[in-house]
């Protein structure tokens, strides 16, 4: 790890690897976008990188990589990379391979933590692929293939199936925390199995920078409302992911290192009412049946997928480049629609 990040801003994981505090990450970011976010990024001095094989956008991290290494900003060995399962794709084949194509499109040997994006929580069967899933993770660590592995949203229930099958404690969970939305309960359990909290969306997609507290307390560390935010996540012990594809904003929510919080203020921001948040993924619920239609749409609908046709009007049969796999619709426990995805051809 790059000997430029002082301890304060280093973790050390349950498995002694030590990672950053503070990462850059790139969801909803796309094309030359993703490029100058992550290399402006590591220039300021970031050095944990988090993307996912959802977000479609793994070759344009790895191409600000690369740009960063081969200027001599940094060595492989200076970064921390993440990147995460393929969200609609369970099982251990395929994180295996999911991982895999992770590599190759973001250029590397290896990653330093391999993550599940989420619970599985929309499939009908989710204890099972939440097993199946993470055996195929230990499998990649076992193998040395990947350095950490870890999880993204979750809570209970999906915690009781994970720490009844793994071998081994994922090293992190990526959750949303921020001072309007906490994430009390989860975070304790975090906390309790040794499992480092790393918080996304921290400034709730900037609408935290309206808090009135926030704003006052901005006012008195003389800080930007977005670095008391920042600041709190600090000091509760969480490592933390910004995405921005402005300089200054990246240089900005980098500069949270050199003040601290008072206790008093500490629990003012403690207080406030956990009712405003991002919800880019509820996980704590447990739905009767599948994934919402609208998650498959945005997903999809892209340039690398075909739509076949509609059922009802607005319910997509469709095509998609890999692997085999029928997904369920249940109401009321009955099947009603099954859709099929099957390996494009050419």
């Amino acid at each position: 790890m790059n000997k430029n990040l002082s301890e304060d801003m280093l973790v050390t994981l349950n498995n002694g690897i030590k990672m950053p505090r503070l990462g850059i990450g790139v969801d909803r970011l796309k094309g030359d976008d993703v490029v100058s976010s992550v290399y402006l990024a590591i220039k300021a001095g970031y050095r944990m990188i988090d993307t996912a094989s959802l977000y479609r956008n793994e070759k344009e991290v790895g191409k600000a990589i690369q740009m960063s290494m081969a200027e001599g900003i940094v060595k492989r060995e200076d970064l921390f990379v993440s990147s995460k399962a393929p969200y609609f794709f369970p099982g251990r084949k395929e994180t295996i391979d999911g991982y895999k194509e992770s590599c190759r499109n973001l250029g590397l040997e290896y990653l330093d933590l391999y993550m599940l994006h989420h619970p599985y929580r929309e499939y009908f069967s989710w204890q099972k692929e939440i097993v199946s899933s993470w055996e195929g993770l230990e499998d990649l660590y076992f193998s040395g293939d990947v350095k950490s592995i870890g999880v993204s949203n979750f809570s209970w229930p999906y915690f009781d199936v994970l720490f009844n099958c793994c071998k081994i404690m994922p090293v992190t969970n990526q959750l949303e925390c921020h001072p309007q939305h906490q994430n009390i309960e989860a975070v304790l359990t975090c906390r309790e199995r040794g499992i480092q909290v790393v918080s996304w969306s921290p400034l709730n997609r900037g609408r935290i920078v309206e808090e009135p507290l926030i704003k006052n307390l901005a006012l008195k560390y003389n800080k930007t409302a977005a670095q008391i935010a920042l600041r709190w996540n600090i000091q509760k012990g969480n490592a933390l992911l910004v995405r921005s594809t402005k300089e200054e904003r990246i240089l900005s929510n980098n500069d949270i290192w050199n003040f601290s919080l008072s206790s008093d203020d500490m629990e003012l921001l403690n207080q406030l009412k956990p009712d405003n948040y991002a919800r880019g993924h509820t996980s704590d619920v447990v739905p009767i049946g599948m994934m919402p239609f609208k998650s498959y749409q945005s997903y999809f609908f892209s340039k690398d997928y075909v739509k076949k046709y509609k059922l009802f009007g607005f319910i997509p049969f469709l095509k998609i480049k890999r692997y085999n796999q029928t997904i369920k619709w249940f109401l009321f426990g009955i099947p009603i629609l099954k859709c099929k995805f099957v390996k494009k051809e050419g």
